[in-house]
């Protein structure tokens, strides 16, 4: 079997992305349909097949395709197929991948075919910068200058931080069989959930970070009234998706202190009404601002809630840090 990188033009049938020691990544190898994460103490990599994107709206058009939808459904059943108490993962992929051809049946159990990928990529990571005929400057090797992603530890970087424990893999399956890449709602709240919590580990982008937070959530309302139409509420509210979230989750009402007075949160996750509006608004009702009226722990209560929402909506099953308190 030759394995290679595809020349120009040509089209690969494999899409290879190395993953810096960045994220946090569970032990083991993932081995999925349609793509694998390849965990190992080296390298650690994803493996997808090649695909293209189509989307029926004449008007789409978009230049921030950071991963391929194959992609987003592996990272985001990573993500969500975790156990409670607040345990979790963080892929950080680097912003390209890699374009390989294998001619022969690809198979992401067959140790070959994974070992003579980490050979290629490591050889990748350290070439050196390649000049090319007709171009005064040299082509940059992109993993050698891409400030602040750390290399592998092949490549002289930092180890991995592996968890042993935190990964449902049954979860994690359900998951990533249960996400249609076609359901580009899902596709996109999830896509910026990912990326919500690679910012994070950027203290300097928690801000950007929760905003992104925000965009997910309204994907999860949008996802929540499109199940209670499909459960014959005809024209379902923000207060109805809150009632249908706190029921499923078996959760208190939501009351909040702004100072002056208490008021019982109705609305889907009114609780950050408020700060949305402040924050992605600089001039508002509310007033004008020097920064974001935000607060760190914005980020942890919300991306904690998100991924839970996310994984009922997706499986049906309540994977919740608040049960397993009881």
């Amino acid at each position: 079997m030759n394995i290679k990188f595809t020349e120009d033009h040509k089209e690969p049938n494999l899409m290879a992305r190395v993953l810096s020691p960045l994220g946090i990544y569970p032990t083991k190898s993932v081995i999925m349909a349609e793509s694998a994460f390849i965990a190992d103490n080296d390298i650690c990599f994803t493996l997808s097949l090649t695909e293209k994107l189509e989307v029926d709206n004449e008007n789409y058009y978009s230049e921030m395709e950071w991963a391929s939808l194959e992609e987003i459904r592996l990272f985001a059943s990573l993500l969500l197929g975790v156990k409670p108490d607040n345990k979790y993962t963080r892929v950080y992929p680097f912003p390209f991948r890699e374009r390989i051809t294998v001619s022969g049946k690809i198979v992401f159990e067959n140790q070959d075919i994974i070992n003579k990928i980490k050979e290629l990529l490591i050889k990748k990571i350290d070439a050196p910068d390649k000049q090319v005929p007709g171009y005064p400057a040299p082509q940059r090797n992109l993993y050698q200058n891409l400030y602040g992603i750390s290399l592998p530890p092949s490549n002289g970087g930092p180890n991995y931080d592996f968890r042993n424990t935190d990964i449902n893999y049954e979860l994690q399956s359900a998951v990533y069989n249960s996400i249609n890449k076609k359901d580009f709602l899902t596709i996109r709240g999830l896509s910026v959930l990912i990326k919500s919590i690679m910012l994070s580990l950027h203290h300097q982008f928690i801000e950007e970070s929760i905003t992104s937070l925000f965009i997910s959530l309204e994907a999860s309302l949008r996802l929540v009234l499109r199940a209670l139409k499909q459960q014959g509420n005809r024209n379902p509210t923000a207060e109805d998706a809150m009632n249908y979230i706190q029921k499923v989750f078996d959760l208190p009402p939501v009351y909040i202190n702004n100072g002056s007075n208490i008021r019982h949160m109705k609305n889907y996750f009114q609780e950050y009404y408020e700060s949305r509006i402040k924050s992605v608004h600089p001039e508002s009702r509310f007033g004008i601002f020097p920064f974001a009226q935000l607060q760190v722990d914005d980020f942890y209560f919300l991306k904690d809630d998100l991924i839970e929402v996310y994984t009922f909506l997706l499986t049906g099953q309540v994977n919740t840090r608040w049960q397993n308190d009881g």
